[in-house]
């Protein structure tokens, strides 16, 4: 196991596609990360996964970022 694989994939569980997984799709995935030296041991298919997860957790802290910016733009000062 790679403990820096396991923790980058740790980070990502919530995103899709990861977390539309059906249980034995799931379980092969963290089969196949458990028994991986480095990210470039995984089968494509779940470096794709991982990086689409990532990207999609990228978006959603960009997303929220934004409406914190905006909320605190449209409160003002005084």
């Amino acid at each position: 196991m790679n403990p820096a694989l396991s923790r980058r994939v740790a980070r990502v569980m919530a995103y899709e596609p990861i977390l539309s997984m059906g249980l034995p799709d799931a379980l092969r995935f963290a089969n196949a990360v458990e028994e991986a030296n480095d990210f470039s041991d995984l089968p494509e298919r779940y470096q794709q996964i991982i990086l689409a997860a990532e990207a999609a957790r990228e978006r959603a802290r960009a997303e929220r970022h934004s409406k914190v910016v905006a909320a605190r733009g449209a409160g003002g000062s005084e």
